[in-house]
């Protein structure tokens, strides 16, 4: 069993610094009794290139050169990244299976 969570994030006031990813934290800790401690450690500010920047940038150069492809809805983005590499791994996601955290800051 996993005891231990960590998680590299750039230092994003808004995205990473904020109290929903700390409620997020929470929701984690009581859904999974099991994992003990939650580590965020912060890139160094002008070092924070991670792998996902690299795919991101080869999925909008795909876009780019797919100029024909319109992309209006998830599943078009969704086709647009499994054509990019056989490396990427797209899972369709529905709306249940996003959690708005900051409704628990409300009690």
């Amino acid at each position: 069993d996993i005891e231990k969570i960590t998680l590299w994030t750039d230092n994003c006031y808004g995205q990473n610094k904020n109290k929903s990813i700390i409620m997020c934290f929470f929701w984690i800790i009581h859904k999974y009794p099991q994992i003990k401690e939650i580590n965020q450690k912060f890139l160094l500010k002008g070092h924070t290139h991670m792998e996902a920047d690299t795919i991101h940038a080869l999925i909008e150069k795909k876009r780019k050169k797919t100029a024909n492809m319109t992309i209006l809805t998830p599943w078009d983005w969704q086709q647009l990244v499994r054509s990019t590499s056989k490396k990427y791994s797209v899972y369709n996601l529905e709306l249940d299976d996003f959690l708005k955290f900051d409704n628990l800051l409300l009690g």
